[in-house]
């Protein structure tokens, strides 16, 4: 907090720095104050930040963006047609992996039912570990689970998904080959060989970035089309 005070303006206002190429993944970065930062769970914080009278404050963010863009570019068709189907994906993973009906699984995680929201928590840190490069070590201490169980869970998720594999293998290919990764809006991060297991995150990460900047614009155009008197004032990976 006293590093906030000293960043204050006349007016007595905080306006964090945005800095749109600082992230090698071409997500936005906000400085002085580090606004990214901000804890999720810990309401206390947010809570500091207070509307102008006759505004009211409003978070949206973009649902599971990086991961339907995984499910996108590894054209994986049972995560598409759940995807399209209205379904959280986490909760399709979870079902999947472990053998469960998902419309009931996400009918429990809805009612805070706590081995079913447990369950999709573990689909969900899959979801992102085996994508981004994570190994069975690390799986297994994210998971709390035996060494054996994480590298037995990983099998099973490839195996259910095996173009997710084919996915990966291919991103660390391209790296080797050309020694770079280009997104849907052109986006390229260089990597060396060795580096080739950051190259999935960059694309999906870097694209997921890209699409909610191209998406502020949108929201900006609309704002002034309709003279609007709302203002936007943040944004924090996939939410603003």
């Amino acid at each position: 907090a006293t590093g906030i005070y000293g960043q204050r303006d006349a007016e007595d206002r905080v306006h964090g720095s945005i800095n749109q190429t600082e992230a090698t993944t071409g997500r936005m970065s906000i400085t002085k104050p580090a606004l990214q930062t901000l804890p999720k769970r810990d309401k206390s914080i947010r809570r500091a930040f207070i509307p102008d009278e006759g505004y009211t404050l409003w978070f949206m963010d973009l649902d599971q963006v990086e991961y339907r863009l995984f499910a996108h570019y590894a054209k994986l068709p049972s995560l598409l047609e759940q995807i399209h189907n209205g379904y959280d994906v986490h909760a399709a993973t979870a079902a999947t992996l472990f053998n469960k009906n998902l419309d009931e699984l996400v009918k429990k995680v809805h009612e805070g039912d706590d081995e079913a929201t447990a369950l999709r928590s573990r689909a969900k840190t899959l979801n992102f570990a085996l994508i981004y490069g994570m190994g069975n070590q690390a799986l297994a201490n994210d998971l709390k689970v035996s060494l054996a169980e994480a590298t037995e869970i990983k099998a099973r998720y490839f195996g259910t998904m095996p173009e997710a594999q084919i996915f990966l293998n291919t991103v660390q290919a391209v790296i080797k080959m050309r020694g770079f990764v280009k997104n849907f809006y052109g986006r390229r991060r260089r990597l060396d060989p060795d580096d080739c297991y950051k190259a999935p995150n960059a694309l999906i990460q870097g694209c997921a970035a890209d699409y909610i900047k191209h998406k502020i614009v949108d929201m900006y155009k609309y704002l002034m089309h309709n003279k609007l008197k709302t203002h936007m004032t943040n944004i924090v990976h996939d939410e603003v």
